[in-house]
């Protein structure tokens, strides 16, 4: 007797979950667009003559970048205290611990 009451309900069921021509397929997902193209490169510069006086001038330092090298630095605070104290000047002790790069 549960049969007949069944067929009815499956049929029903099946139904609803069939899909009908009305319904929209699903959306396929659109292809990647392609990257784009990478900016043109710059040609390899030509070291000549003309070039090697540019790129010289760019790699050593100037005058107003070794300003630091006058600084008359002393290597013990011993020599730092005497000379300090004759010329009545203070004195900057730089101390740190650990590699001056920080690669420890």
């Amino acid at each position: 007797m549960a049969v007949p009451v069944l067929a009815p309900c499956l049929a029903a069921l099946a139904l609803v979950a069939a899909p009908t021509a009305q319904d929209p397929a699903p959306a396929k997902p659109s292809p990647a667009a392609p990257p784009p193209l990478a900016a043109p490169v710059d040609p390899v510069p030509v070291l000549d003559g003309a070039t090697f006086v540019r790129h010289w001038q760019h790699v050593v330092p100037s005058a107003d970048e070794m300003v630091w090298r006058v600084i008359p630095w002393l290597g013990t605070l011993a020599e730092a205290v005497v000379q300090a104290h004759a010329q009545d000047m203070p004195i900057l002790l730089w101390a740190m611990n650990g590699h001056p790069l920080a690669c420890t």
